[in-house]
Formats: C-alpha cells, sequence, structure tokens
C-alpha cells in the first residue's frame, strides 16, 4: 500500500484494515460488534470501541488491532484519549502482549491516532495486566508526518523489538535535536549581528540565542492552542523587529487593556510571567515609535525561514509525555531534554560541554518517577498512618484500591507536602512531582470536592468555576515545588515548562501565567547563608532582632504578591522588593555582618546567579523541606570551582574526606535541608558506598541519618554521556535505624528486583563504615586474617603528569628517528598494552618528562605493572628500564613477586576486587583499579617453598605467552590453551590458599601436587623449558592426575567457586 498517502489522510476502517494485513502477517479480522466503555472516565471520550483482531508477530508475540471512536467534542489533535481499562482487560483476556489502536473522530476524521500499546503482566499472576505504555503518531490531513512515514514505511512483519523501534520518541528527539543545534550553532556564526557592549559579550550573545529559541518554541506551542495564528510563522522583511519584538514585549507582556494603539491585537493574550518581559541583553526600549536599540542587535529572516522550515517537520503537543502515554511529537519534556543539551554547547576553554563541565547530566524519565513516587509515599506513610498496599497502590500504579481508606489524609499531606530540587536543570524533577501529585488527586478526588474544602473561603469565591485542573496546578507550583540550579538558562528552561503545563489545562484566553521568580531560583546551594551568624549553625539573623523580623515579613508579602501580580504592580513589588532588600543589608552591617552577596542577588535578573544559599530568604522555608530530590552534580573534586571550594569546610564531610566529589556535598547538603524526618532522594554515582573519598560522607549519613534503600542501577545505561555508574538512594532524616533494602535491577521495569537487605551493624563493623551493594561471606573469607597488598610492595602510578601523550610517539616513529634522538625516548607501557602475564611495547615517551626519582623507580627495578581501566584484572612482570603511562606500579618486593604476580591475577581476586568495590564499576563493565583500592587486596603470607611453587608456574605462563614464541609446545592445541590450564591450576591454588579449611574438609589439595609433579625452568635454554612445560601439560591431561580431577571437583564441591567462575 502506499504507506505515505494513508499516513497524511483522513481516517477510514477499510485504509487502517489494508495497513494491518500489508505490514502484519496472519491476520484475520474478528466479525464482533463495538462495544461500549464501562468506566466513567473512558466513558468521557470514548462512544465505542471494537477489537478487530489480532495475529502473532515474527516472534511469536500476540498483537491485537482496535478501532476506537471518540465522542463528538473531544478534540483528536489535542486530547490522549484514556484506554487502560479497556486494554487491560482485552489483553488479559486475549492474552495479547501488545496492541495497535487507531482514535478518531467521526465528525473530524482528517485527524486521527496511531497508537503502539506495550503490555507487561503481573509477576505473581500472568494473566494480570500490571502496566501498559503507549507510543502515539498523530496524523492526518495538513500533520507533519515525516517521522512516522520514516519509521513505519520499512515496517513489514515485524517482532516486538522492531514495532518498539518504528515507534520510539529517542529517535525524534535525536532526529530534532540535530537540526536544532545545527541551527543554534548557525545563528551565532551567521545570522546574528549583536552588540558588543560588555565584557560578558560571549556570554550575553548565547543566553540571548537560548532565550530567542525557547520563545520560538513557546509561540509555536501557543499556536498549537489556538492561541496566536498561523501568520505569525510567516517570514516577511525585517521579521525579528517587525513582527518578533512587537509580540514578544508589546502583546504576550503587555495587558491588553494596557497595550499602545499601535500594538492593539485582541486575538494575542497576554501571558505574563517574564518570558516575554524585554531584558537587557534583548536591546529593546521601545520610545515614540520605534525600538531605541533598531540597528544594534540584527538577525538575518533568512535564519527565522530555516527554524519554521525545521519545526514544520514535526508534530508538536502541548501535553508533557508521561512514563506510560508518549506521542511521538515534540513535547515541553522533550524540550526539556532538548535545552539540557543546548546548554552543553562547546566551552572553548575545556572543549567539553558546559553542563558537562557542571557535572550535569539530563535525569530519564523512568528514574524520576520511581524516585518521585518512592519519596511521595515515604511521606504519605509518615504522614497518613495508611496501610503501605493502599499507598502503593495510589502512589506507584495509580489505581484505586479496593480496600478503604482515608481521603482526606492523603489529600491533607500532600496540601502541606514541601518539595526542593537543589540541581532542578531544566526541571525534570519538578515536572515529574507536578506530575505525580496530580494524578494522585485526579484519582483520589476526580471532582476536587475534598481537596476545595481544604481551601480558604476566599480562595473558593475568587475560583468559583474555574478549571479545577488549572487551579489544582496552580496551588501546587505555588505551596510545594521548589527548584534551584546554577545555570541561568536551566532555570529558564524549567520556568517555562511550569508555563507551558498550566495553559495545556486552559479553555479559551489564558489566566496571566504566574511569576515564578521565588519558585525557581538561580543560585549555588553549596554555598553558606550571609544570614547566619555563626558558622556551621542554623542560627540566623532573623532569630536576633524585632526590627530584622519585621523587615523580613515585608519581604515575604512582597513574594507572595509577586506570584500573582502582572503589570504596574510587578513592577512595584520589584522596586520595593530592592530596597526592603537593602534595608535589610544595613541592619545586618549595623550586627557587625555585612556580606556584599545579598545585594548583588537580584532574583528578577534572569543572569544573576546568588552567591549564597538561604531557604527562609529565598522560599520562605523556615522549618526545612519534607522532600529533597534530584542528580545533583558529579564534578570531580580537583574540577570544583575554587569559590565552592572556599566553604566545603562547613560540611561534615569534607572533614574527613577532603577531596570527595561535589555530589557528596549535595548530599550532606540535602539532608541539613530536610525536615526531621523527611526524606532524600538522590541518584548519583555509587563511588561514595565503598571509596575513601566517600568516607566522610558514609559516616555523615550513619550518624545522622537512616538508610532507607538503595537501588544500583548500573545495570541500566541511566545517562548516556555519563562514564559512571549510580544508584538511587533514599535516606530519611532520622537517628532511627533499620536494614537497609538493596536491589539491583535488570532494567527499568522493575526497580526493586534481585532484593535483600544490609543491617547497619555490618557496615559499622567495617573500619572504613564501607556499604557493600552486595552481602557475600566471600569477601568476608578473603580479608579473615590476611596482610594487604601494601605491606608487601610499594605501590606508585607510573605518570599522573597532565598532558603526557604529548610526549609519546609509536614504535614505527622511533624506528626513524636518528640515533642521537633516539636516546632521548624510553620504552613505555600504558594499560592496553598489559595483559595477564604478558605486555607489547607499541610506543616510546621522552625520558625527561619523569623526575629522577620516578626513573630510579624504572631504570633499576623489575616491577609488576597492574593496568588501571580494565574489566579484570590484568598485571605482569616488567623487566628494568621500562616506563609506564598512568598504570601502577609494584616493586620493592617483600615477597616474592612472581607469587604475588599469581595471586593478583587470580579469577578469585578479581571477583573479590569487583564486589569490595562495586561502587568503582564504570560503563561498559570496566573498573577503575587505583591504588587507595588495590592497596588493601588481602594478600596471604605463605612459606617460600609454596611461593615457589607459584612462581614455577607463573614462568611457564610467561614463558608460553611470549608473543615471540614462535613454536608450538603441543601438536594438538595451542600454546594459549595450554596456559589456560596452568591458569586454571593457578586459581585453583589461590582458592586453597583462602579457604583451607574447606578445602581440607573435602580432602582437595593442589598446592601439595603441583611441587610434587611440576619442575622449575628458571636458567634453563628455549629446548629445556619447553620440554618441561610439555610434560608438565601431559600430565596434567592424565586421566588419574591429582591435579586434573580435583580441578574438576571444584565447582561440584563448592558452590561459592561455581559462583566465582559463573560471574
Amino acid at each position: 500500500m502506499d504507506i505515505k498517502k494513508f499516513l497524511e489522510s483522513e481516517y477510514s476502517y477499510e485504509n487502517f484494515k489494508k495497513f494491518i494485513f500489508d505490514k502484519f502477517y496472519g491476520f484475520e479480522e474478528n466479525d464482533i460488534e463495538y462495544e461500549e466503555p464501562d468506566t466513567n472516565i473512558e466513558q468521557k471520550h470514548i462512544l465505542k470501541y471494537k477489537f478487530m483482531g489480532s495475529c502473532q508477530l515474527d516472534d511469536k508475540k500476540e498483537i491485537g488491532f482496535f478501532e476506537v471512536i471518540t465522542t463528538e467534542k473531544t478534540d483528536i489533535e489535542n486530547n490522549r484519549v484514556s484506554l487502560g481499562n479497556i486494554l487491560k482487560n482485552k489483553a488479559s483476556n486475549e492474552l495479547l502482549d501488545s496492541a495497535i489502536a487507531v482514535f478518531y473522530n467521526p465528525n473530524n476524521p482528517s485527524v486521527w491516532r496511531l497508537s503502539f500499546i506495550k503490555f507487561s503482566y503481573d509477576e505473581n499472576d500472568k494473566q494480570q495486566v500490571s502496566n501498559l505504555k503507549r507510543f502515539t503518531y498523530v496524523l492526518g490531513k495538513n500533520i507533519p508526518i515525516k517521522t512516522a512515514y520514516n519509521q513505519l514505511k520499512n515496517l513489514k512483519y515485524p517482532s516486538l523489538i522492531e514495532l518498539e523501534e518504528a515507534f520510539s520518541v529517542d529517535k525524534v528527539t535525536k532526529e530534532f535535536y540535530a537540526g536544532l543545534v545545527t541551527l543554534y550553532n548557525d545563528f551565532l556564526e551567521t545570522y546574528l549581528k549583536y552588540p558588543n557592549r560588555s565584557e560578558q559579550y560571549e556570554n550575553s550573545k548565547k543566553e540571548f540565542a537560548i532565550r530567542l529559541i525557547g520563545r520560538l518554541l513557546f509561540i509555536k506551542f501557543l499556536n498549537k492552542k489556538s492561541l496566536v495564528p498561523n501568520s505569525i510563522f510567516t517570514v516577511e522583511k525585517d521579521y525579528y523587529n517587525e513582527v518578533l519584538e512587537p509580540l514578544f514585549f508589546e502583546k504576550l507582556n503587555t495587558p491588553k487593556k494596557d497595550r499602545k494603539p499601535e500594538f492593539k491585537d485582541e486575538q494575542i493574550p497576554f501571558l505574563n510571567g517574564g518570558l516575554f518581559e524585554p531584558l537587557g541583553l534583548d536591546f529593546y526600549d521601545y520610545k515614540g515609535m520605534i525600538n531605541f536599540y533598531r540597528g544594534d542587535l540584527i538577525i538575518s529572516d533568512k535564519f527565522f525561514e530555516e527554524f519554521y522550515s525545521h519545526l514544520a517537520n514535526y508534530n508538536f503537543t502541548i501535553d508533557e509525555n508521561s512514563l506510560d502515554d508518549s506521542e511521538l511529537s515534540i513535547d515541553p519534556e522533550m524540550l526539556g531534554r532538548i535545552f539540557e543539551n543546548l546548554l552543553a554547547e562547546i566551552n572553548p576553554e575545556t572543549k567539553e560541554n558546559a553542563r558537562k563541565s557542571t557535572g550535569s547530566f539530563y535525569t530519564p524519565r523512568e528514574i524520576v518517577d520511581y524516585m518521585v513516587s518512592s519519596s511521595i509515599y515515604e511521606y504519605l506513610k509518615d504522614k497518613t498512618n495508611i496501610e503501605e498496599n493502599i499507598l502503593k497502590t495510589i502512589v506507584f500504579k495509580n489505581e484505586e484500591p479496593k480496600n478503604d481508606y482515608d481521603k482526606t489524609k492523603i489529600l491533607s499531606a500532600l496540601f502541606e507536602l514541601k518539595i526542593l530540587d537543589p540541581a532542578c536543570g531544566s526541571g525534570a524533577f519538578p515536572m515529574g512531582i507536578l506530575q505525580k501529585m496530580m494524578k494522585i488527586l485526579s484519582l483520589i478526588d476526580e471532582d476536587a470536592t475534598i481537596w476545595f474544602k481544604l481551601q480558604s473561603k476566599a480562595f473558593i469565591e475568587e475560583n468559583s468555576g474555574k478549571n479545577i485542573n488549572y487551579l489544582r496546578k496552580l496551588k501546587i507550583i505555588k505551596d510545594s515545588i521548589f527548584g534551584v540550579d546554577i545555570q541561568p538558562s536551566a532555570i529558564e528552561i524549567s520556568k517555562l515548562r511550569f508555563f507551558l503545563s498550566l495553559i495545556v489545562d486552559e479553555d479559551g484566553e489564558p489566566e496571566p501565567l504566574p511569576n515564578l521568580e521565588f519558585k525557581f531560583v538561580c543560585a549555588n546551594t553549596l554555598l553558606p547563608s550571609p544570614f547566619n551568624i555563626k558558622k556551621n549553625t542554623q542560627t540566623t539573623i532573623f532569630d536576633n532582632t524585632d526590627n530584622i523580623n519585621s523587615i523580613y515579613e515585608k519581604i515575604k508579602s512582597l513574594k507572595e504578591r509577586y506570584f500573582y501580580s502582572s503589570s504596574k504592580d510587578k513592577e512595584c513589588i520589584k522596586k520595593e522588593y530592592k530596597n526592603i532588600q537593602k534595608e535589610l543589608f544595613d541592619e545586618f552591617v549595623a550586627l557587625g555582618g555585612g556580606n556584599l552577596v545579598l545585594v548583588d542577588y537580584n532574583p528578577f535578573d534572569p543572569l544573576s546567579v546568588a552567591q549564597f544559599y538561604d531557604s527562609e530568604f529565598m522560599f520562605n522555608i523556615k522549618d526545612g523541606f519534607d522532600i529533597v530530590i534530584g542528580n545533583p552534580p558529579y564534578i570531580d573534586y580537583r574540577k570544583i570551582d575554587d569559590n565552592t571550594k572556599k566553604y566545603l569546610d562547613q560540611f561534615i564531610s569534607y572533614k574527613y574526606s577532603k577531596k570527595g566529589s561535589i555530589y557528596i556535598y549535595f548530599m550532606e547538603q540535602g539532608i541539613n535541608l530536610l525536615k526531621n524526618d523527611g526524606i532524600l532522594s538522590f541518584i548519583n554515582p555509587y563511588q561514595y558506598l565503598t571509596a575513601d573519598s566517600g568516607l566522610g560522607i558514609r559516616k555523615f549519613l550513619i550518624e545522622n541519618t537512616n538508610i532507607l534503600s538503595i537501588i544500583d542501577v548500573s545495570n541500566i545505561k541511566v545517562f548516556e554521556e555519563a562514564s559512571t555508574y549510580t544508584c538511587i538512594n533514599t535516606i530519611k532524616k532520622s537517628l532511627d535505624k533499620n536494614d537497609i533494602f538493596l536491589a539491583k535491577p535488570r532494567d527499568y521495569s522493575n526497580l526493586e528486583d534481585n532484593n535483600s537487605f544490609l543491617s547497619i551493624e555490618k557496615i559499622l563493623k567495617d573500619k572504613n563504615n564501607q556499604i557493600l551493594l552486595e552481602n557475600s561471606p566471600i569477601v568476608e573469607k578473603v580479608e579473615k586474617q590476611h596482610k594487604r597488598l601494601n605491606d608487601f610492595v610499594n605501590i606508585f602510578c607510573g605518570t599522573s603528569k597532565t598532558g603526557f601523550r604529548k610526549s609519546v610517539i609509536s614504535s614505527i616513529e622511533y624506528n626513524n628517528l636518528d640515533n642521537k634522538d633516539k636516546i632521548k625516548y624510553v620504552q613505555l607501557l600504558e594499560t592496553s598494552d598489559i595483559q595477564k602475564y604478558r605486555y607489547d611495547i607499541k610506543n616510546y615517551i621522552e625520558l625527561d618528562i619523569y623526575p629522577n626519582n620516578v626513573r630510579e623507580q624504572f631504570k633499576n627495578k623489575d616491577s609488576i605493572f597492574f593496568a588501571r581501566m580494565t574489566k579484570n584484572i590484568r598485571a605482569t612482570i616488567v623487566e628494568k628500564n621500562i616506563y609506564a603511562g598512568k598504570v601502577n606500579i609494584l616493586n620493592d618486593f617483600k615477597i616474592n613477586p612472581k607469587y604475588l604476580l599469581a595471586v593478583i591475577n587470580s579469577t578469585l581476586i578479581s571477583y573479590y576486587y569487583s564486589i569490595k568495590n562495586e561502587s568503582k564499576h564504570l560503563s561498559g563493565g570496566y573498573f577503575g583499579f587505583d591504588i587507595p583500592s588495590i592497596k588493601d587486596i588481602p594478600i596471604p603470607n605463605i612459606d617460600k617453598r609454596i611461593e615457589k611453587s607459584f612462581e614455577i608456574l607463573v614462568d611457564y605462563i610467561i614463558y608460553l605467552r611470549k608473543k615471540s614464541l614462535e613454536v608450538k609446545i603441543d601438536s594438538y592445541v595451542s600454546n594459549e590453551h595450554i596456559s589456560k590450564q596452568f591458569e586454571d591450576v593457578i586459581d585453583a591454588m589461590v582458592f586453597e590458599l583462602y579457604f583451607k579449611e574447606e578445602f581440607i574438609s573435602k580432602d582437595i589439595e593442589f598446592i601439595k601436587y603441583v611441587k610434587e609433579d611440576f619442575f622449575s625452568i628458571e636458567g634453563l635454554d628455549d629446548s629445556l623449558k619447553e620440554q618441561i612445560i610439555r610434560d608438565s601439560y601431559l600430565k596434567l591431561t592424565e586421566s588419574k592426575n591429582k591435579i586434573r580431577n580435583n580441578l574438576l571437583l571444584l565447582p561440584i564441591e563448592f558452590d561459592f567457586i561455581k559462583t566465582i567462575i559463573w560471574s
């Protein structure tokens, strides 16, 4: 069939059938009548529906097909029709794995929806659908179908996975973003002439660009609500000056009654909120009949033509996608992700993106939803004392419980809830909170009967007859949600998303938008309050004088008024606020203070970043928040800015481990900002659980909080940009203690999978309070009564000099040098050159980069080179005069180095390290083997005669692994195979060292037989070496050989060894 024609035409049942027969093999149409929905929610929008039939997909999964006819008043283009209960029942009855459904209004078949729905079944009841996820294209006449056409045109007899890809939102996001970032760069380089009036020229230019793109996308969303006409997007000469400046600054920003005669336009609404307020960086000041700055800021009309052409390829929806319902369109949530990336445009100093340089990564919706749900659940559990299963059904499943419960208790608790995201980015968590709270309110109090009873009489009278969803959203935004971020543009995008969330619920002319300057604040959350009299205390100047309290009450009152203010009243409040702010500063000076950061703080300037943080002054929150939630930045200590570093000594965690990544201080600050019994929910790298740099925060958390759960999400690629693995922490500010819930889910489908519990007592027994995410008796046994690696060797890093690779040349380049230049270089090994028991020299390095004391270490000593970043431990003996890059070096041995090498390279020690240092797990399954971690590897101190047995086998393996070895030891098997057999024997000997009693109890030995069967090759010529190695291997293959037979017994007799081998 002509798929393009099908997608861009009005809907018909026959065309949909042709699409099904064309794309899906084996479809048989049902001969059944249309049915009517049962529930009130579905009856609002669904007139009737038909289960058309089903077929098997290419992977044997079952898919069903539905036609849904909506009620007359349903606007198909802008409404997501609820079908959940119908599909859940049909899926359960027909054992469907997925479905494809069409939604259309018979009064307007020119616009219709094509949805793919995937079902998940309850783990305990395979017949019961637990949830569904829907992905939708909006199609029809005059609707952009480019994305749908590209993703569906080649679909033929698909599998379930191929269907998911065909309806993938990620593809739309990446495609749209790729075009947008090209336009952004072209705009800055080619299309924009921007006045150079300050030292902040480059920053102002970029901020202007991001703000302009935000405004343009916002009016595109307004156009979807028919609030601005299509003609706005017709580009004419001097388009920015003639069309957009008047639209932004004189219409959208000005009440209709206050507009100048030349800008009267009844169709364009007044929005308020500050998004279209002219700032200094806009260079707009309308005097007389013209902008005073006209001609200073020039934008080529071609930019707007190309920008609108790009937008025309995509459908837009003003309703944010949710975890279980996604439209393949540009929605505000996607806008958030796109702007997070735009904020990450290239930083010329670091050559890395700006968001990455601040350690920020956009949090996936699945993670946001889980963290928001779990923190609200914990809050409601404390506040309401309602049965846990009832709360879980409401919060996690979004379903009405079967048992009775007190709805007023839940609504009252939500009414009082205060939540802060201290590093909010573009607003993923605040928006997730708004969506979750709205879902709960709509579920348990659909018509807001109970909710209105909790409001003041004045509020009820003032808002009678208004849209319930709009009122509830506005109230949640005003009273419950707060955000802070250090990036001005991030704050602006957060506000933009909240503005859109309000407009989506309005019918007709929208209410003026609220002002969110005291809801989303641009500040550094880690900097101390200027109001604290004593360092490291919560005592503030507000606790000391009546005069200051009086001033502060005025500020508090102004903030309340400002939220709803507009036009002239808004400007008056701004002026009054600044005057009172100065008055407060003067009082502060009189008390012996005088911190200028207070005067410099301007909440009304979107480019201003407050160089302090104070919940009471910024948000009117004195006693702390109920929930602090977020994804704090992950900046390494070395990259934390100097101003922040100056104040890190205010944190207890800094006193015990001074070089922690910045998220550690956000964790402590998050706890500090909570009320007693408040909940912290953070996703952050899990290095803090075991790393030395996390000692301080572990101590702080164990002594001051109750860690409720740690969800290890290392199996899930949470952040495409980040290389570290992360965990979700739910922590209560309480001295009560309970076992910590641990989980390591395989994917997003169940974030509480593979669960276990860890006792606080067990953590306290560890000298460093390490929190291991896996309870392992193997780790305890390995560590028992053994010395550590650094007791036997000197350990250092080959070089950590920044930029040392500039001094590296390849072997080919080295061989082409003159002899006088060759003497400047030495052989170099890096991690990639090091394998177990072998190394390959590929490069050389200038000797001068090494200080004399380091040269002595390489010049006169054989060493063990230990790779620093690998999936499993890789180490080898290296002769003197070979130098290292970022590689761990072990020398000055107090025990046999080859025995030590055998233990380090063993399967047991790799397994031990992976469990003990799970938090050093990096993306792709790699581990970081830093010196503070490897120095504590337990090493048995054994008899020198036993050490010799290990040395013999290590010599065999090193000889076999020499790259230059061309002679085959055995005609029938490879040298690699023989080497592996000897490694297996070493592994068994290492197990015997650490689990001596267990081996004795099973009468299994290895070390004894190795001494008897194998002979040293030290000092022999190659032919004798090869003969001994061959004989030893053949002896190992004999059917009655004790070593061979004991090797076969190991996984049978010892479950823990089977676990290690399989891991």
